[in-house]
């Protein structure tokens, strides 16, 4: 997980699955100074049922991840399906470039169509 974690995030937090959980992941993260946002892997209490403060947190760090893996799914699915397939770096940022452009404009016609608010309180 050292290899995906940029240096560069300004935000200081790393969201990531439960599958990325252990106590290596979170020294590792620590000793960067990130704040470690990974869900938790629920264990089932003695009734059976599984820890509801531990659901509630993964519920909360999900409403950050649900609306990035959303774009990343929207722009899978509506753009090249392939990877990006260009002759050197430029052309591959343009090409990216033009996916994030599409989508933009794409989700904003679909605000304005049905009147969405485009501001609605808190950001994230």
């Amino acid at each position: 997980m050292d290899e995906l974690v940029d240096a560069n995030n300004s935000n200081g937090k790393v969201y990531a699955d439960s599958a990325y959980q252990s106590q290596a992941n979170e020294e590792m993260l620590a000793r960067r100074g990130f704040k470690s946002e990974i869900h938790k892997r629920n264990r089932r209490t003695k009734e059976g049922k599984n820890d509801r403060r531990i659901e509630a947190g993964n519920h909360t760090k999900s409403k950050t991840r649900v609306r990035v893996e959303h774009v990343f799914g929207d722009i899978k699915r509506h753009g090249n399906k392939f990877g990006i397939r260009s002759v050197g770096i430029a052309r591959a940022t343009l090409a990216i470039t033009m996916s994030n452009l599409v989508y933009n404009v794409r989700r904003f016609s679909h605000l304005l169509k049905h009147k969405t608010p485009l501001h609605r309180g808190k950001c994230a």
